[in-house]
Order: C-alpha cells, then sequence, then structure tokens
C-alpha cells in the first residue's frame, strides 16, 4: 500500500479540480470505521456533544457535504473506487465521512463537481485526513498513437497497484475549525494530468501513479455541482425539496440528506417534458418518495446552501428508467451515430467507459439542446463533432467488454451539450 501526503495550500481561489467538503444543515449520513490515530468514531457519539439522532442536531453539531472533481487533462477515463474519506481530530479520533465505497470516473468530472457525501460532524479542529483509492478493479483509458486504449495502473517501481492511501496534513495555523450549527469548508484538488505518467512502450500502456493533491481552505470560487438522489418530500412553499444522496451513478444506498433549493428560473425535465419553477416543482412532487433526481447549479459560499438551475428526473436521469450514452459524435452513415470516447449509463449494470457506442436514431428521435429547449431540432441537426447524451435501450447482445454497443434511440430523444476543445 502506498502512502502519500497532501499539503494545505492556502489561497483565495479554488483550481478546477477539487474536493469540497463543506457544510449545510443536513442529518446523519452512516457512518464506518478507519484505522489511524485514536478512537474510530462510529457515527458520533452523543458524548462527543453531536448526537445525530437528537432533535437538536442541527444547532449541536457541525455539518460536512463532500464532493468529487477532477482537473481538465488527457487521460480518456479514469474509474476508481473511492474505498474511504475520513479526518482527523486534533485529540487524535478518526471520523469517516464516506458512508460507502464509491465508483468514480474522474475523467468525467472536469466540468463538474460531484456530491459523494453528506454527514454531522462533532464540532472541534480537525488537523489533517486521509483518502484510499482502490486500483485493483480500475478502468484507466488513454490515448496512445491515435486510439483510445486501456491502461495498467503501476507505481514508481512498475508494481500494479492495489492500494493508495492519501494522507491529508494541515498546518497548525490554518486548520478546519468546525463550530456548532455552523459549516466550513475544505477543498481538495485530484489532479489526474499532474498525478500520472504515460508509457506507451508497453502493451497495454502502463500508467505511473504518483498522486498530485493539494488541499486548499476558504475556497471563494464557484463551478457546478451535481446532486443526485433518491426524493423524500418536497416542500411547495419553501420551493424546495429533500433527497438522500445517491451519488454518481449508484443504484442504491444513502450518503446522507440534502436540501435542494429551485427558483421560479429552474428547469425541470422528466424526459420529454419539460417545466419550469412552481409547474415543475408541482410535478416533481407528483412523483412521489423514492423518486430519481439529479440537479445542476451552484453552492452558496455565504450561507451553504444549494440552488439548482435545472433538475433532471423521470426519463431525464441516466441509467434509471432508460439507458444513456455521453460522448461526442466522429461519424454519421444516415441514421446510424458513432461515438467515439463514450461514457454508458446501463439500467441493469455499472456505468463504465466504451470506446466506441453506435446511436440508432428514427422518425420518433426527439433532439434538443441543453441552452435552448424552446428551439426546434431534429435528427439532421446532430453532425460530427457535437457532444450529446443520447438515450434509450442498449443491445443487450452488444455490452460485453470490448463490443461497441448499440444504443437504441428510434423512440427515444438526444440531448446536445457543448463540445469542448482542447489541445
Amino acid at each position: 500500500m502506498n502512502l502519500s501526503t497532501i499539503k494545505l495550500r492556502s489561497m483565495r481561489s479554488w483550481p478546477q479540480g477539487w474536493l469540497l467538503a463543506g457544510a449545510m444543515a443536513t442529518s446523519l449520513a452512516g457512518c464506518g470505521g478507519s484505522g489511524g490515530g485514536g478512537e474510530t468514531l462510529s457515527g458520533v457519539p452523543a458524548a462527543s456533544g453531536c448526537d445525530p439522532s437528537a432533535s437538536s442536531a442541527a444547532s449541536d453539531c457541525s455539518t460536512l457535504l463532500v464532493g468529487l472533481t477532477d482537473a481538465e487533462g488527457d487521460i480518456i477515463s479514469y474509474s476508481v473506487d473511492v474505498e474511504a474519506l475520513s479526518l482527523e481530530r486534533a485529540n487524535g479520533d478518526i471520523v469517516e465521512i464516506l458512508p460507502a465505497t464509491t465508483r468514480i470516473d474522474f475523467a468525467q468530472l472536469t466540468d463538474l463537481t460531484e456530491l459523494v457525501s453528506a454527514v454531522f460532524l462533532p464540532p472541534g479542529n480537525y488537523v489533517g485526513g486521509s483518502i484510499r483509492i482502490d486500483y485493483s478493479a480500475a478502468e484507466i483509458f488513454v490515448e496512445a498513437g491515435g486510439d483510445i486504449v486501456a491502461a495498467s495502473p503501476v507505481d514508481d517501481a512498475g508494481g500494479a497497484l492495489a492500494s493508495v492511501d492519501l494522507r491529508i496534513d494541515l498546518p497548525e495555523n490554518d486548520q478546519l475549525v468546525l463550530t456548532r450549527g455552523r459549516a466550513a469548508f475544505l477543498s481538495i484538488d485530484f489532479d489526474l494530468a499532474a498525478s500520472h505518467e504515460v508509457d506507451t512502450a508497453f502493451s497495454p500502456p502502463r500508467i505511473m501513479t504518483e498522486p498530485f493533491i493539494t488541499a486548499e481552505l476558504a475556497p471563494v470560487d464557484e463551478k457546478e455541482l451535481r446532486v443526485r438522489g433518491a426524493l423524500v418530500e418536497v416542500d411547495l412553499a419553501e420551493q424546495s425539496y429533500d433527497i438522500r444522496v445517491r451519488p454518481w451513478h449508484r443504484r442504491s444506498g444513502d450518503h446522507g440528506p440534502v436540501t435542494v433549493h429551485t427558483t421560479d428560473a429552474t428547469t425541470f425535465e422528466f424526459g420529454d417534458q419539460v417545466l419550469v419553477g412552481a409547474e415543475g416543482l408541482a410535478e416533481l412532487d407528483n412523483l412521489g418518495q423514492g423518486a430519481l433526481t439529479a440537479a445542476f447549479g451552484t453552492l452558496d459560499v455565504s450561507d451553504r446552501s444549494f440552488t439548482a438551475e435545472l433538475v433532471l428526473a423521470r426519463d431525464g436521469v441516466e441509467g434509471d428508467r432508460l439507458d444513456a450514452v455521453h460522448g461526442n459524435i466522429v461519424a454519421r452513415s444516415e441514421d446510424l451515430l458513432t461515438v467515439r470516447g463514450a461514457f454508458g449509463v446501463h439500467r441493469g449494470d455499472r456505468a463504465r467507459f466504451h470506446r466506441t457506442v453506435f446511436v440508432q436514431l428514427g422518425p420518433e428521435t426527439s433532439v434538443f439542446k441543453v441552452s435552448d429547449r424552446e428551439g426546434d431540432y431534429d435528427k439532421d441537426d446532430l453532425s460530427v463533432g457535437q457532444r450529446v447524451v443520447a438515450f434509450g435501450q442498449f443491445d443487450p447482445a452488444t455490452v460485453a467488454p470490448d463490443i461497441a454497443p448499440i444504443l437504441d434511440a428510434t423512440n427515444s430523444r438526444v440531448r446536445m451539450h457543448p463540445t469542448h476543445v482542447s489541445g
């Protein structure tokens, strides 16, 4: 097992890639043990002065919101399991803040931050912590020789990686201080491009991993945050709804409660049905408890509240009732699209990267642009270079490894997104 150290970098701006540990008024998410330092806290006991089960918890505790993201780089896909994320108090107690192992493709998080957990924590000074990343089932793809190929993660000696513990050290004059009823932020930048070196002399290519991570306090820049989870209840009067966090593309689990605020301008997408403001919130209420949602917006650093600009539900959430694929169109033959560097979200399987996915269009395929839902678009507007999210059903005969899947979107839809170019 490797052990690396993350040093604090005190700055007044956030890098492009960061892991956010902030706070908002929530309830406790389940916590497991984590080794190190002193006694491990299983949850937060009443003896600590913070009892999550008590009605006064919101005023007695500080709360923590945890998100993951990555800076831009040349790695096409980087799926690993984040096994643990913990913080260490000044008295040596270790508090685990990630309820369960969560698989994340960091390469898909260059444009947004993914909320992965929301937990109550006892007030006090937090002097450090650690993150554990498991590489035993990693799926990493890089660009080599003009093609997208799988790469094997290795350490600096060329040995296969199992898991890596990354230590977070906070200097005495810049520690994370949590106080009763208030919130604080800690940001951690996991920069894939700076952390890896690809050696194409091997087959498959080797990707040497030496994690480059920095930690910051008091970030002020904003980056879009995705908050995904199962609906608990809707408050029409307050223009908000509560969820239990279910990060990335998990099909089950409870990573803590979060309140999502909406406005009169919030767009709600329920598949082909699009509503705005109070009308959309009322339709969300009609879906009932347990409906899967995904909201996109920004976190207000002044009061730690999250307000959604876009809310997806029902057929709008990838992998819930429909399969989906993210990627760029690289070729088109009549109504068959070739999507390269594709990320597939499967209803009956985990989300995974595919080098190529074919998308079959039809006369009933609806097409719209994410920034212009009033525009009149059709399948003929889909051209080479366009970045898309296509919904439909994967052909079960084509979802085996190393076979390009076929997504049938003939009776579904395609959402056009802004296309990014880098070099």
